[in-house]
């Protein structure tokens, strides 16, 4: 009230989308997994977002991966090969 007519009460939310809380999971996932310089692991997760949740509403996890991926420096993946 002290706030005048622009300010309402909002209804509380109950429930949450699961996919969207997986791509934003996933997506800080992969954040920290850079910042700890496994680049591999980063890289797979943020694609993950991108080949996983092409549905429009969660365009903005997309596009969050994309810039992930595009923020990461180069690398180049070690393959190891045992007898």
């Amino acid at each position: 009230r002290l706030w005048g007519d622009h300010a309402v009460k909002q209804p509380l939310r109950t429930a949450v989308d699961p996919e969207a809380l997986s791509a934003a999971c996933t997506i800080r996932t992969a954040s920290v997994m850079a910042d700890r310089e496994q680049l591999v692991h980063a890289s797979a997760l943020y694609q993950r977002v991108v080949a996983r949740y092409p549905r429009r509403d969660l365009a903005y996890y997309v596009e969050r991966a994309k810039d992930g991926l595009a923020a990461l420096p180069p690398f180049d993946p070690a393959v190891l090969a045992r007898r």
